[in-house]
């Protein structure tokens, strides 16, 4: 494979029906243009010829990517920063969850609870592909898409 590994979402595409190119095509103009936006971000008008077509609503490139959108709107630091906050997060409640099974039945409940916010493995990569492939619709569409109860963490919870 000669192709850089953002561009994954476009060889799956086929097979998930999303806009792979679109996204690789994306994340290789970030990298290409990082000397411009890693310090402190750019505006998203000055994005406008990444790609040969512009989204109207914002006179820039439809970013389709929430860590290409933070590092636009704020910086490298902020990508990092949320990158950091994701394994922060997940290793405080793998902690959590791990006590709370060393409890016995009287931890059943928190387990439960922590395993709804998110600690089962299937979760985690479905929160992290949720934002690799943000949705063109918004939060709406996002918090349907990324619900931390959706198949893959059904599927965790039943097998």
């Amino acid at each position: 494979m000669k192709a850089p590994i953002w561009y994954l979402p476009f060889k799956i595409s086929t097979v998930v029906g999303c806009g792979g190119y679109h996204r690789g095509l994306l994340m290789e103009r970030a990298w290409e243009n990082l000397g411009v936006w890693w310090l402190a971000g750019m505006d998203i008008k000055d994005t406008a010829g990444w790609v040969p077509y512009v989204n109207a609503a914002s006179a820039g490139e439809d970013i389709t990517n929430q860590f290409v959108g933070f590092g636009i709107k704020a910086g490298l630091p902020a990508v990092v920063l949320s990158g950091v906050l994701f394994v922060l997060a997940f290793k405080g409640l793998a902690s959590a969850l791990t006590f709370a099974r060393r409890s016995g039945d009287t931890g059943r409940a928190d387990e439960l609870l922590l395993w709804g916010l998110g600690v089962t493995r299937g979760s985690r990569r479905q929160l992290a592909g949720c934002f690799l492939f943000r949705s063109v619709m918004g939060g709406v569409a996002l918090a349907r898409g990324c619900s931390l109860s959706d198949h893959t963490g059904r599927g965790a919870l039943s097998g």
